[in-house]
């Protein structure tokens, strides 16, 4: 008898730590599982994309009914996937607290990473890399620094170059200096001395943090950096200017006027705001900007930018004094 109550709370104590919906002291025969899965992702697959409201119910409960098929592990991505794709604003918190929870129920599992091996990185199981994305999003730095601590835990050695600058990032937002610099003088070092825009943020970093770095950000032929896309990797350095060249065009998107969010393609924002005309290649500089709560669209030489509501970062154009 004693043996049979202590198995029994052991098996809701593990079932506890799962953390999803009801104990899983009823759980379902694997054979039922699978069938329960596959008739749950038939009704997902019979709705309307749009119909988030009907869809998010579907997922939970094959993530909780499900849990030992292929299917539950899918059930995950994809709905982080709507988390941070189909609401307005994103329900990035939400898509934080399901990838945690996929962590501590699959440690270890390559479910994900075999599946969708065009979006991995490797060395770096997919639901990290979107968990440190995540993390940066919403400004999470502890669980950041943790994270990039586990995922390199020494960046001399490490080949996660990309993630250089991120990993530094989080590392002073938390204190720790050393790491920081670190990272920064890595990245340095690995990616080669081409003249990139993140070279020009581990050196601008590195002089920050009191190390004494050169200040030429240029490439090897002497012109500025080229066009980087977008900002977002240059979110939270307020106030900051920089130049790069730039072939305007109307080919992609913006949200703002004047001030635009910083995922807005670069070159159609300078084609809207009238710094180049569409298909003009020339040095254009940008000030990064905090987030706002709202932007307003607005048509602009021949360009419609659309509204949006609040996000994380911005930038404007200033006067370029540079040489071009």
């Amino acid at each position: 008898m004693f043996i049979c109550i202590a198995l029994s709370l052991l098996f809701v104590a593990v079932s506890v730590s799962w953390g999803v919906g009801s104990v899983f002291a009823e759980e379902l025969p694997l054979i039922e599982q699978q069938k329960l899965a596959r008739t749950l992702f038939n009704r997902i697959a019979a709705k309307d994309d749009q119909d988030v409201q009907g869809i998010e119910p579907l997922f939970l409960e094959v993530i909780e009914k499900a849990p030992r098929v292929r299917r539950a592990e899918e059930a995950y991505w994809m709905l982080s996937n709507m988390y941070m794709q189909a609401f307005d604003p994103p329900r990035n918190k939400d898509a934080v607290a399901l990838l945690e929870q996929y962590l501590a129920r699959y440690p270890g599992s390559r479910v994900l990473d075999d599946k969708f091996s065009m979006f991995s990185t490797p060395g770096l199981p997919l639901v990290k890399q979107r968990l440190l994305f995540l993390y940066e999003q919403e400004e999470m730095w502890e669980k950041a620094a943790a994270l990039y601590d586990e995922v390199i835990p020494d960046p001399k050695t490490a080949h996660l170059l990309d993630h250089f600058i991120g990993y530094g990032r989080a590392m002073e937002r938390t204190g720790q200096k050393e790491k920081a610099i670190a990272a920064y003088t890595a990245y340095l070092e690995q990616s080669g001395n081409t003249g990139d825009f993140l070279e020009g943020i581990a050196k601008d970093r590195l002089r920050e943090l009191g190390v004494e770095v050169s200040s030429d950000i240029s490439v090897a032929d002497g012109t500025v950096p080229d066009d980087p896309g977008n900002l977002e990797s240059f979110r939270g350095r307020n106030g900051e200017v920089f130049r790069f060249r730039v072939r305007g065009t109307a080919h992609g998107n913006i949200w703002g006027d004047g001030v635009y969010t910083d995922d807005s393609s670069l070159a159609v924002a300078a084609v809207h705001a009238g710094v180049l005309r569409q298909e003009e290649e020339g040095i254009v500089a940008v000030r990064i900007l905090p987030g706002r709560k709202e932007y307003a669209g607005a048509e602009r030489n021949g360009i419609f930018s659309e509204s949006y509501g609040e996000w994380h970062g911005s930038y404007e154009f200033v006067e370029d004094v540079g040489d071009s």
